[in-house]
């Protein structure tokens, strides 16, 4: 979907209740809130959600524009940083603007096979560490979050790392109108309806937010 059709849908649902006209760059504002906040009920976290972008593989079909795999390699103090990551994003994108959104999942390369390397929390990190049963080790290495970036247990920066990553969505702005959205058009239309919704809130009209939490799509949930 063109982002100019994605703009003439969102303004005629809005023009139905004649509401107050929205600047077409005040439109794409409320459709990257809307893009992102679609993007983010497919990701869980301490808000709750039931719906996992990999639950099945028509929820990740969804995102499927988003889905990159990039091979980096960990630092002398095992750290991979956000901006090595998404330098790597971006050369794989060939978006100078792409950064990550989500961590899908890590491989390390050892002996010419690439091994999984899985998530530690914090709370167990030392005593795994100090258990000769669960501590990390290169064919069974382990990940973090630091503030800059991901720390792997051990260290090893002669090994592969192959990262899958949820790319953010772009930022769009006016100047995109004749470019492609990356969402789909299903995607895109809960988006809209989204989009409309943060509208509704922002020009006071109550009519225009029931009607979209009635409207049977999903962003009425």
């Amino acid at each position: 979907m063109l982002l100019s059709k994605a703009v003439d849908i969102f303004q005629i649902l809005l023009d139905k209740y004649g509401s107050p006209e929205i600047e077409d760059s005040e439109c794409v504002d409320f459709l990257n809130i809307g893009i992102n906040e679609q993007l983010n009920r497919l990701f869980p976290d301490s808000e709750g959600g039931s719906v996992n972008y990999e639950f099945d593989t028509n929820a990740t079909a969804n995102i499927q524009p988003l889905v990159w795999n990039v091979t980096t390699t960990m630092d002398s103090s095992g750290i991979v940083t956000d901006t090595v990551l998404n330098a790597a994003l971006q050369t794989a994108t060939s978006d100078p603007n792409a950064s990550y959104f989500r961590i899908g999942s890590i491989g390390l390369t050892y002996n010419g096979v690439i091994k999984p390397v899985k998530y530690i929390r914090q709370n167990n990190l030392w005593a795994f560490s100090n258990n000769v049963f669960k501590q990390p080790t290169i064919s069974q290495a382990r990940y973090t979050y630091i503030a800059n970036g991901l720390q792997f247990y051990p260290t090893d920066n002669t090994k592969t790392l192959t990262i899958n990553i949820i790319k953010k969505p772009r930022v769009l702005t006016e100047s995109d109108l004749s470019t492609e959205c990356e969402f789909g058009d299903y995607e895109m239309y809960n988006a809209i309806a989204l989009a409309v919704k943060a509208a509704g809130i922002s020009v006071r009209d109550e009519e225009l937010q029931q009607d979209v939490r009635l409207s049977g799509l999903q962003i009425a949930q």
